[in-house]
Protein backbone atom coordinates (compact mmCIF):
# COMPACT_ATOMS: atom_id res chain seq x y z
CA UNK A 1 0.00 0.00 0.00
CA UNK A 2 1.38 2.87 -1.00
CA UNK A 3 1.61 5.80 1.92
CA UNK A 4 0.82 9.14 1.74
CA UNK A 5 2.48 12.54 3.32
CA UNK A 6 0.17 14.44 5.88
CA UNK A 7 -1.11 17.49 5.12
CA UNK A 8 0.80 19.35 7.71
CA UNK A 9 4.21 17.92 6.73
CA UNK A 10 3.42 19.57 3.12
CA UNK A 11 2.68 22.34 4.98
CA UNK A 12 5.93 22.59 6.85
CA UNK A 13 8.25 21.47 3.47
CA UNK A 14 6.51 24.45 1.60
CA UNK A 15 7.95 26.72 4.31
CA UNK A 16 11.23 25.86 4.02
CA UNK A 17 11.25 25.91 0.23
CA UNK A 18 9.76 29.33 0.12
CA UNK A 19 12.30 30.30 2.21
CA UNK A 20 14.90 28.67 0.58
CA UNK A 21 13.89 30.61 -2.85
CA UNK A 22 13.71 33.58 -1.33
CA UNK A 23 17.35 33.51 -0.03
CA UNK A 24 18.35 32.49 -3.59
CA UNK A 25 16.89 35.46 -5.38
CA UNK A 26 18.85 37.38 -2.43
CA UNK A 27 21.93 35.48 -3.84
CA UNK A 28 21.59 36.23 -7.44
CA UNK A 29 20.36 39.80 -6.82
CA UNK A 30 23.28 40.39 -5.03
CA UNK A 31 25.61 39.06 -7.70
CA UNK A 32 24.09 41.26 -10.64
CA UNK A 33 25.44 43.95 -8.81
CA UNK A 34 28.73 43.23 -10.87
CA UNK A 35 30.27 43.79 -13.84
CA UNK A 36 28.54 42.49 -17.05
CA UNK A 37 30.92 40.92 -19.43
CA UNK A 38 30.10 41.49 -23.40
CA UNK A 39 30.45 38.03 -24.97
CA UNK A 40 33.51 38.69 -26.73
CA UNK A 41 34.75 39.16 -22.97
CA UNK A 42 33.96 36.39 -21.53
CA UNK A 43 30.51 34.61 -19.61
CA UNK A 44 30.04 35.15 -15.41
CA UNK A 45 28.36 32.97 -13.64
CA UNK A 46 28.08 34.22 -9.63
CA UNK A 47 31.75 35.92 -8.97
CA UNK A 48 33.19 33.78 -11.40
CA UNK A 49 33.98 35.00 -15.08
CA UNK A 50 34.56 32.49 -18.00
CA UNK A 51 36.35 33.99 -21.36
CA UNK A 52 34.90 33.27 -24.64
CA UNK A 53 36.66 30.81 -26.71
CA UNK A 54 36.38 33.33 -29.36
CA UNK A 55 38.83 36.12 -26.98
CA UNK A 56 41.15 33.43 -25.77
CA UNK A 57 41.89 32.63 -29.33
CA UNK A 58 41.93 36.48 -30.35
CA UNK A 59 44.46 37.05 -27.92
CA UNK A 60 46.41 34.11 -27.13
CA UNK A 61 49.16 34.86 -29.76
CA UNK A 62 49.77 38.77 -29.05
CA UNK A 63 49.84 38.76 -25.61
CA UNK A 64 52.73 38.49 -23.75
CA UNK A 65 54.10 37.75 -19.85
CA UNK A 66 53.88 40.87 -18.19
CA UNK A 67 56.03 40.86 -15.05
CA UNK A 68 54.80 42.27 -11.62
CA UNK A 69 56.37 45.72 -11.93
CA UNK A 70 55.16 45.59 -15.52
CA UNK A 71 52.11 45.25 -14.29
CA UNK A 72 51.63 47.65 -12.05
CA UNK A 73 53.27 50.33 -14.88
CA UNK A 74 50.35 49.29 -17.21
CA UNK A 75 47.59 50.25 -14.49
CA UNK A 76 49.58 53.25 -13.80
CA UNK A 77 49.70 54.11 -17.30
CA UNK A 78 45.42 53.43 -17.75
CA UNK A 79 45.08 55.82 -14.79
CA UNK A 80 44.82 53.47 -11.78
CA UNK A 81 46.59 55.28 -8.50
CA UNK A 82 48.77 53.23 -7.11
CA UNK A 83 49.90 54.80 -3.27
CA UNK A 84 51.65 51.36 -2.52
CA UNK A 85 53.72 49.74 -4.29
CA UNK A 86 54.61 46.69 -1.51
CA UNK A 87 50.76 46.16 -0.87
CA UNK A 88 49.87 45.92 -5.40
CA UNK A 89 53.23 43.72 -5.77
CA UNK A 90 51.80 41.33 -2.73
CA UNK A 91 48.05 41.03 -4.02
CA UNK A 92 49.06 41.04 -7.94
CA UNK A 93 51.59 38.13 -6.88
CA UNK A 94 48.97 36.42 -4.70
CA UNK A 95 45.69 37.11 -6.44
CA UNK A 96 47.03 37.45 -10.05
CA UNK A 97 46.23 40.33 -12.81
CA UNK A 98 43.29 38.85 -14.12
CA UNK A 99 41.30 37.66 -10.72
CA UNK A 100 41.69 41.41 -9.77
CA UNK A 101 40.89 42.85 -12.78
CA UNK A 102 36.99 41.51 -11.93
CA UNK A 103 37.00 44.27 -9.53
CA UNK A 104 38.40 47.06 -11.58
CA UNK A 105 36.22 46.90 -14.32
CA UNK A 106 33.90 48.89 -12.95
CA UNK A 107 35.98 51.85 -12.41
CA UNK A 108 37.28 51.70 -16.39
CA UNK A 109 36.03 54.68 -18.12
CA UNK A 110 37.09 53.41 -21.51
CA UNK A 111 36.30 49.56 -20.97
CA UNK A 112 37.62 48.88 -24.41
CA UNK A 113 41.03 50.67 -23.92
CA UNK A 114 40.84 49.96 -20.08
CA UNK A 115 41.65 53.47 -19.30
CA UNK A 116 40.41 54.27 -15.55
CA UNK A 117 38.03 56.57 -14.23
CA UNK A 118 39.37 60.10 -12.76
CA UNK A 119 40.48 58.96 -8.89
CA UNK A 120 40.80 55.24 -9.10
CA UNK A 121 42.58 53.67 -6.57
CA UNK A 122 43.38 50.23 -6.52
CA UNK A 123 43.15 50.20 -2.54
CA UNK A 124 39.64 50.60 -3.18
CA UNK A 125 40.06 47.47 -5.74
CA UNK A 126 41.37 45.60 -2.68
CA UNK A 127 38.40 46.48 -0.75
CA UNK A 128 36.09 45.64 -3.17
CA UNK A 129 38.16 42.15 -3.59
CA UNK A 130 38.22 41.58 0.41
CA UNK A 131 34.26 42.27 0.31
CA UNK A 132 33.55 40.12 -1.79
CA UNK A 133 35.63 37.51 -0.38
CA UNK A 134 33.89 38.32 2.98
CA UNK A 135 30.42 37.94 1.62
CA UNK A 136 31.12 34.62 -0.32
CA UNK A 137 31.84 33.09 2.64
CA UNK A 138 29.32 34.06 4.49
CA UNK A 139 26.74 33.36 1.66
CA UNK A 140 27.89 29.37 1.43
CA UNK A 141 28.07 29.23 5.35
CA UNK A 142 23.98 30.25 5.45
CA UNK A 143 23.51 27.92 2.29
CA UNK A 144 25.20 24.91 3.90
CA UNK A 145 23.18 25.50 6.81
CA UNK A 146 19.93 25.61 5.28
CA UNK A 147 20.67 22.75 2.85
CA UNK A 148 21.76 20.66 6.07
CA UNK A 149 18.32 21.83 7.68
CA UNK A 150 16.36 21.05 4.71
CA UNK A 151 17.85 17.51 4.20
CA UNK A 152 17.58 16.92 8.14
CA UNK A 153 13.74 17.74 8.45
CA UNK A 154 13.19 16.02 4.99
CA UNK A 155 14.65 12.91 6.59
CA UNK A 156 13.19 13.17 9.39
CA UNK A 157 9.19 13.63 8.46
CA UNK A 158 9.15 11.24 5.57
CA UNK A 159 11.04 8.32 7.94
CA UNK A 160 8.32 9.34 10.85
CA UNK A 161 5.39 9.58 8.47
CA UNK A 162 6.02 7.08 5.66
CA UNK A 163 9.18 4.44 6.82
CA UNK A 164 12.62 4.80 7.82
CA UNK A 165 13.50 3.27 4.75
CA UNK A 166 11.34 5.35 2.68
CA UNK A 167 14.14 5.84 0.13
CA UNK A 168 14.25 2.18 -0.66
CA UNK A 169 10.74 2.24 -1.41
CA UNK A 170 10.04 2.01 -4.91
CA UNK A 171 6.37 3.27 -4.72
CA UNK A 172 7.59 6.85 -4.16
CA UNK A 173 9.58 7.51 -6.68
CA UNK A 174 8.30 8.34 -10.43
CA UNK A 175 11.78 7.43 -12.15
CA UNK A 176 12.89 4.40 -10.46
CA UNK A 177 16.04 4.34 -13.10
CA UNK A 178 17.29 6.74 -11.13
CA UNK A 179 16.59 5.60 -7.78
CA UNK A 180 18.57 2.57 -8.25
CA UNK A 181 21.51 4.67 -9.32
CA UNK A 182 21.67 6.64 -6.32
CA UNK A 183 21.10 3.20 -3.96
CA UNK A 184 24.15 1.73 -6.55
CA UNK A 185 25.90 4.90 -5.60
CA UNK A 186 25.15 5.16 -2.01
CA UNK A 187 25.87 1.12 -1.61
CA UNK A 188 29.55 1.70 -2.96
CA UNK A 189 30.03 4.42 -0.93
CA UNK A 190 29.18 2.54 2.52
CA UNK A 191 31.42 -0.36 0.50
CA UNK A 192 34.69 1.97 0.53
CA UNK A 193 34.27 4.23 3.71
CA UNK A 194 36.10 2.90 6.77
CA UNK A 195 34.34 5.07 9.71
CA UNK A 196 31.95 2.97 11.76
CA UNK A 197 28.21 3.72 11.60
CA UNK A 198 26.38 5.48 14.29
CA UNK A 199 23.94 3.51 15.69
Amino acid sequence: MRHTIKPYVHKKLIIIGVVLFFFLIFVITVHTTLPNRTASQGVSFALWTFPSPKSLHSNMFTKRAFTIKEQISQLQDRGLNISNFELAEKYLSNISYYRLGEYWYVMQEDKANHIFKPNSQFKDVISLYNFDADLRVLLFSVIEKIEISLRTKLIYHLSHEIDPWWFQDFNLFQNNMALVKTLSNLQEILERTKDVTNV
